[in-house]
């Protein structure tokens, strides 16, 4: 399909994203401070590596399996229940926060200041 026959909006969107403005508000949304000095995609990755811990220490023959196989396993526990593994202190030992990424997220997309930025960016487009 080429490009005269793309929907008007569905060619924005492509353009959009081609031109890193799609990369550049989700690195901007993940790199804001949730508390302290600490950003959300820090916690996030701080709660995977405890998440990783815990399932090895149950099961330490994930050790030796191959390493696709267990990222799909990891990937499918963190997702299972809408992310709740993130979003609860389910792990033993937990230390890191707890992260509602819901409402982070919903908050990161109701921001007026982030509205008006994708506005502005989109009617500088062509």
């Amino acid at each position: 399909m080429d490009k005269q026959n793309i929907d008007p909006a569905q060619q924005l969107v492509i353009d959009f994203k081609r031109q890193g403005h799609f990369d550049k508000l989700k690195n901007q949304i993940l790199s804001n401070n949730i508390e302290n000095d600490q950003n959300i995609q820090d916690l996030i990755k701080l709660k995977i590596i405890e998440i990783v811990n815990q399932m090895v220490s149950k099961d330490e023959s994930l050790i030796f399996k191959n390493r696709g196989i267990n990222s799909a396993l990891i990937e499918s526990k963190i997702i299972k229940d809408d992310y709740k593994l993130l979003q609860n202190n389910e792990t033993e030992n937990d230390s890191t926060k707890n992260i509602d990424l819901n409402k982070f997220i919903n908050d990161s997309l109701n921001d007026s200041t982030l509205y008006d930025e994708i506005l502005q960016i989109l009617n500088s487009m062509d």
